[in-house]
């Protein structure tokens, strides 16, 4: 049986942070969770950026690879016009995936349709001051690197990466990598005293 291999990897971007799961075939039994969801008593509380699980983090079973998204179902836009929509994010893909990227989080997509209108927007997951890191050694044993399975949790603002509307309305939101696609969540923005 191969050896099972546990550590932390941290990828630039907001730091994200990404937590070794089993899988081989024969280690399919989902691992305790090492890392203890910080506690947040509501998604609003979550600062932007944060990169560890919080209690609003999507759970995905162990053979799931993609992206899984939740939020809010309401957000207030506030007096001075300005709305915070915290989204939840978890990642589950193979390191051989995660090696084609410098910071994964640049090349993921975060689009917000409006469910009345249809109109879109669309934005990198990219900080505009971010940075990409060094150049590392991407080698390593192919099928290792296929079994070698990366979890990862990160909670945005969505708001500081779309310029919606200071207006009442619902927006269908999901997250894209490539061909993975995450779940759809609904985000009701509501008006001042509503």
């Amino acid at each position: 049986m191969r050896k099972l291999r546990r550590g932390v990897l941290f990828v630039s971007f907001l730091t994200l942070l990404f937590f070794v799961r089993p899988g081989g075939a024969e280690e399919r039994k989902r691992m305790p969770d090492t890392m203890q969801a910080e506690s947040f008593s509501s998604p609003f509380d979550v600062p932007h950026g944060h990169a560890a699980k919080t209690p609003f983090s999507p759970k995905v079973t162990p053979d799931f690879r993609g992206i899984r998204i939740s939020a809010p179902e309401t957000a207030k836009i506030a007096a001075d016009g300005t709305v915070t929509i915290p989204v939840s994010m978890t990642t589950q893909f193979s390191a051989a995936y995660l090696m084609k990227f410098d910071v994964l989080t640049h090349h993921m997509s975060v689009v917000a349709v409006n469910g009345k209108t249809g109109a879109s927007l669309t934005s990198t997951l990219q900080e505009d001051d971010a940075a990409a890191p060094p150049p590392e050694d991407r080698e390593g044993d192919p099928a290792e690197l296929e079994s070698t399975i990366f979890e990862s949790y990160l909670t945005f603002d969505l708001a500081r990466f779309l310029q919606f509307p200071n207006a009442a309305a619902v927006y269908h939101v999901h997250v894209t990598l490539e061909n993975h696609q995450s779940n759809v969540v609904t985000i009701k923005i509501q008006k001042p005293g509503k």
